[in-house]
């Protein structure tokens, strides 16, 4: 194979992988918001919370049972975050929607201070599991950590789904999700669907986290900039459907690797690749490349 094929298919297979965590980390924010009709600006200083709290786990146990305990308090967090907090807003009269938002940016706040107090300003290497391997596929090396990213990835997004289509609990979901009104008619327990919708969102942006987090350098506040790339990918790929945020995330993924690899833009202003991709997007299809029409009475 032609050495720039090989180079131009191995970034490619790159930047699916990490496009892919980016796509993880919107489908967090787009299970949410279907649910809750709520943008979670806290989502990535949770993440980066429970993230530095595995760092610590990791110095008294195994990489496998630290995971396997962060997102299940991941899990535990979100719900309580929903139970102590959300609920006393949501349930109250004549409430603003908008108080949610707000609260969300309390809680980023709140959790930012408390990483930097946790952990030092100087900025920490996150370990891998995996060893620092190359793999030949027919002439094309990969990086196995990039293709283990790649499968855990492609089994969180089959697993949302199979709950969201398959489950009991995903049906009762899509049923609040269309009306919160009707679902407490119908005797749906509204209150615990939502904590469980934070919960689960909580969880994929945790685990999303943990697989980038041996790429960055582990710090409060290092998921902003995933954030950024997370909340284009919903744009891209439409804001209610999660398929559109995982295609969303790996198109970002490709575009700022081909950029910055092949000195298009350089890896200083890889963003504007991105976002020249966002506005060739929403020029061809303001709504997201998944995104539902609105149909209202004039």
């Amino acid at each position: 194979m032609n050495p720039i094929y090989e180079k131009i298919l191995a970034q490619i297979i790159s930047g699916v992988a990490y496009g892919s965590i980016y796509g993880i980390f919107a489908l967090s924010i787009v299970f949410l918001y279907r649910v809750n009709r709520l943008f979670n600006l806290a989502s990535t200083e949770i993440a980066t919370f429970f993230v530095i709290c595995m760092y610590f786990l990791m110095k008294h146990m195994s990489y496998l049972l630290a995971f396997a305990l962060t997102i299940i308090l991941a899990f535990i967090g979100g719900c309580s975050l929903h139970f102590g907090l959300m609920r006393v807003v949501t349930e109250r009269k004549n409430v603003l929607h908008s108080n949610e938002t707000v609260i969300t940016i309390g809680v980023f706040t709140i959790l930012n201070s408390l990483s930097s107090f946790l952990f030092s300003d100087e900025a920490q290497k996150f370990p891998s599991p995996l060893p620092e391997r190359v793999l030949n596929f027919w002439g094309v090396n990969v990086a196995l950590n990039t293709l283990a990213i790649l499968g855990f990835a492609v089994l969180i997004a089959l697993a949302l789904l199979f709950i969201l289509r398959l489950l009991p609990i995903g049906l009762l979901m899509e049923a609040t999700s269309e009306n919160i009104v009707n679902a407490r008619l119908r005797g749906i327990k509204v209150s615990n669907i939502l904590a469980l919708a934070w919960g689960v969102a909580t969880a994929i942006s945790v685990t999303a986290a943990v697989l980038i987090a041996p790429a960055l350098f582990l710090s409060p506040g290092m998921l902003r900039q995933v954030f950024s790339y997370a909340l284009i990918a919903v744009a891209i790929g439409g804001l209610e459907s999660p398929f559109g945020a995982v295609v969303g995330g790996v198109l970002i993924g490709i575009v700022e690797n081909l950029s910055t690899n092949f000195e298009v833009f350089g890896s200083e202003l890889k963003f504007l690749a991105v976002f020249c991709l966002l506005l060739v997007m929403l020029i061809v299809k303001p709504r997201g490349l998944w995104g539902r029409e609105e149909h209202r009475r004039v």
